[in-house]
């Protein structure tokens, strides 16, 4: 299942500029170069629903969801700790507020 997940993600990312990545146990990351806020929160979407499309032959009544967190660096001086951070909150709120979404980061 998670292999399925991260060539979703792959995918997504050939046409975008972007690297995707596993961080930890079941989570992936993807790190977007030179988009918007919007643009991540548009791509971010897409990998969401297109997750949620998945089908499985071994496992039909197998659905897979995923919540995304999405933050942004406002400068290149920007810490990569506190990036990761507000990501992960953010993603924390996406599954506290009903799961299957995408959330952005003040």
């Amino acid at each position: 299942m998670l292999h399925a997940v991260a060539k979703v993600f792959t995918r997504g990312c050939g046409t975008n500029d972007c690297v995707p990545y596993r961080y930890g146990g079941e989570e992936l990351a993807v790190i977007l170069k030179g988009d918007t806020a919007q643009d991540a929160t548009e791509f971010a979407e897409s990998v969401r629903a297109d997750v949620e499309k998945l089908a499985f032959e071994n496992r039909p009544e197998l659905k897979v969801t995923i919540s995304l967190g999405v933050s942004r660096a406002a400068s290149k001086h920007h810490n990569v700790d506190d990036l990761v951070k507000r990501a992960d909150a953010a993603s924390y709120k996406a599954k506290s507020e009903g799961r299957n979404r995408v959330e952005t980061s003040d």
